[in-house]
């Protein structure tokens, strides 16, 4: 199998700004041990191929480093996740790639879990009164 430094290509995005979308949740109290633990950074996945090589990931070419909006308009929360849900990650009228099964930004976990599992949460979502629009840039985590 080969192999590449690529972990996956994401869209990255500004701690202050994802923390204002979430501000007032309760995350879980400081003696409760299931207590959701916010992530050290945010973004929104665009294609993971885990270092192996992945034929999508040319379509990330042009992409790197370029600006781009995404669009969130709920907030899932169940025992284990926050997650953000994502409507479109788009530069004006042209749509950033995506392959995967489920746009959404990974806020918090519970110990032990793998933000792999976030969408689920979307299960339970609360709409926002308006979509969010928040400003990201595309870039190759590795």
């Amino acid at each position: 199998m080969t192999r590449t430094r690529t972990l996956f290509w994401a869209v990255a995005l500004d701690p202050r700004d994802v923390l204002s979308i979430v501000d007032g949740i309760d995350l879980g109290g400081a003696d409760d041990t299931n207590a959701l633990q916010l992530r050290p950074e945010f973004h929104c996945t665009l294609l993971y191929v885990g270092r192996k090589v992945n034929k999508n990931a040319v379509a990330f070419a042009d992409w790197r480093g370029r600006i781009c909006n995404i669009i969130i308009d709920g907030i899932g929360r169940d025992a284990n996740y926050l997650t953000l849900r994502v409507t479109r990650v788009a530069d004006g009228d042209d749509d950033v790639p995506f392959f995967g099964t489920t746009r959404h930004v990974t806020v918090a976990c519970a110990p032990g879990w793998r933000p792999a599992g976030s969408p689920a949460a979307l299960d339970n979502i609360e709409l926002l009164s308006e979509p969010v629009q928040l400003a990201g840039v595309v870039k190759e985590y590795v």
